[in-house]
């Protein structure tokens, strides 16, 4: 595990788990994947990947403290898991912020250069609050 991820795991566990009245109420946020339309769904604790509508991709957990979003791939084609025990390419960490309505993500910490495209590229997501 990098130094840096330990770091920021240690920031994790000290940081407040909520930040004025914002909170991430998960949503959902398009994108495009090999020329198929596809997006991400966040809800209750988990996400999904879906592809060309009904093509899972991704499944994950995630959590959030404060501003921070964390989440863990679990299983899928897409997913990132790590071949060692050495490695942390699972978790990655995003600040959220919500504006007018839609959450944009920015990448804190994360390994996993498909994960970081992908929730980018569908970043704005939209509110369920």
């Amino acid at each position: 595990m990098k130094k840096f991820n330990i770091a920021a795991i240690a920031l994790f566990c000290i940081a407040p788990l909520s930040h004025g009245s914002d909170v991430f109420s998960g949503g959902v946020g398009e994108t495009d994947h090999n020329g198929k339309p596809s997006h991400y769904e966040f809800s209750n604790g988990e996400f999904v990947w879906y592809a060309a509508g009904k093509e899972v991709l991704v499944k994950g957990t995630y959590i959030t403290k404060g501003k921070y979003l964390i989440v863990t791939d679990v299983s899928g084609p897409r997913a990132c898991l790590s071949e060692s025990k050495d490695e942390n390419v699972e978790v990655g960490v995003y600040i959220w912020e919500q504006w007018e309505g839609k959450i944009y993500l920015t990448v804190a910490d994360d390994d996993c250069g498909g994960r970081q495209r992908g929730f980018l590229s569908a970043s704005p997501y939209v509110s369920e609050s």
